[in-house]
């Protein structure tokens, strides 16, 4: 921060004397950007201070790539795809080492959904620029769209340890972690600070607000808040239907819910994409045929019983735990047997999966043991990855008195936030 502020007072000297310096316009543009990542301005603040200035830049100098790769940004942010495909077209004719315009060509893939591009775009960023958080970041999100788990979190930690002051951490772990009660207190003292100008910039924000209050027992307050949300026409249908779908089952509405995930899944029913929760809606509510047809129609690796990777672990938990609610014991057995040789390696569940096991194992004890355990871990239930994870733990236990503790003991935890 400091290096930034003394940044901004040696190009605006520079400015004051030479209006036209390009270098000096540039980078007084980067500076802001750059103070938007600690939060000294926001997001949406740097883009009104840079904008003049880079058109101004632009004007005096069109073979600058530091110019170019801010006006890309810009574009991209603004989903204008046209003018960011010709600035990076314009980029890349200048210069294919700089770093940070193949970072914002990344993130303009993955908002085009090529993520197998995306990947190589942020690499090549990466390998420019090792130790840039930004940069680190980028890459960690292109192997979460490309549900690469293990590695998303691995770069995301890392882009942590680099800048743990980054203004807007608490909101980005949310989507490498599960909810628990520290990330929940963290983020949401980033939201009271932050909320309104992110939200100008990234209306698919109010969304995911609205998913963590559902994560925290507020279903009103959820409720109204879609009600009151802005360009929501901005925000992918997709989106919209899962948050809406969030609301009505965490409401009570379980037949809305189970329609409004069901449409959603149609909007590209012969993708892996959608259909998960809507396999886990049938689950929650004893439709257990149905979700396991739907499951082995879209999961084929797992049918053919490849060997379990921790990147898909609750899967195939998922998968044994309706082979043995529908009475399909022979492939059970086999599921169960990938699943003890995945354990034998040395690999352990972590307490989100354990009750699972557990369960398969009919061992009662254990399995309130590790529900238990569970809680013991500061868990939450995280609607961003679930809405049925309170419902389908509850299912795994028939004992009604351990049920109501371990409920009164989560909605205790939710009312301390």
């Amino acid at each position: 921060m400091e290096e930034l502020a003394r940044a901004k007072t040696i190009y605006q000297q520079v400015l004051s004397k030479q209006s036209d310096n390009v270098e000096a316009l540039s980078g007084l543009c980067n500076v802001f950007m750059g103070l938007s990542v600690y939060g000294a301005v926001s997001e949406y603040e740097s883009l009104a201070l840079c904008r003049p200035l880079l058109e101004k830049a632009r004007i005096l100098d069109d073979t600058n790539i530091e110019v170019i790769t801010s006006l890309a940004r810009f574009a991209v942010m603004e989903s204008e795809i046209e003018q960011a495909q010709d600035y990076f077209k314009r980029g890349f004719e200048l210069s294919t080492k700089h770093a940070r315009l193949w970072h914002w060509y990344g993130r303009f893939l993955r908002d085009q959904h090529k993520i197998p591009d995306a990947i190589a775009a942020h690499k090549q960023a990466y390998q420019l620029a090792p130790n840039d958080a930004v940069i680190i970041r980028g890459l960690a999100y292109a192997y979460l769209n490309f549900r690469e788990l293990v590695l998303a979190r691995k770069y995301f930690d890392r882009s942590v340890a680099v800048a743990p002051h980054t203004k807007n951490n608490p909101l980005y772990a949310l989507d490498f972690y599960p909810l628990n009660q520290n990330r929940a207190s963290q983020y949401l003292l980033w939201y009271q600070n932050n909320h309104i100008n992110h939200s100008k910039l990234y209306p698919a924000q109010q969304l995911s607000h609205i998913l963590v209050l559902l994560s925290l027992g507020r279903a009103e307050e959820a409720g109204k808040q879609y009600q009151q949300a802005a360009n929501l026409g901005s925000i992918s249908t997709a989106f919209r239907l899962y948050v809406e779908a969030g609301i009505a089952w965490r409401q009570g509405d379980v037949e809305k819910a189970e329609g409004l995930l069901k449409q959603r899944y149609e909007l590209d029913s012969k993708g892996n994409h959608y259909v998960m929760p809507y396999i886990l809606a049938l689950l929650a509510l004893q439709k257990v045929q149905p979700a396991l047809t739907l499951f082995e129609q879209h999961f084929a690796d797992f049918v053919a019983l490849t060997l379990p990777e921790a990147g898909n672990l609750g899967q195939y938990l998922t998968y044994a735990l309706m082979l043995k609610r529908t009475g399909q014991d022979s492939q059970l057995k086999r599921v169960t047997q990938l699943l003890e040789q995945y354990l034998n390696q040395g690999n352990q569940l972590d307490a989100a999966l354990s009750p699972y096991w557990s369960a398969l194992n009919n061992d009662a004890s254990e399995t309130q043991q590790a529900l238990t355990q569970l809680l013991n871990t500061g868990w939450l239930p995280d609607y961003n990855d679930s809405f049925f994870a309170t419902d389908l733990y509850l299912a795994l236990t028939s004992d009604h008195e351990f049920k109501q503790a371990w409920l009164n003991k989560l909605e205790s935890r939710q009312n301390e936030l």
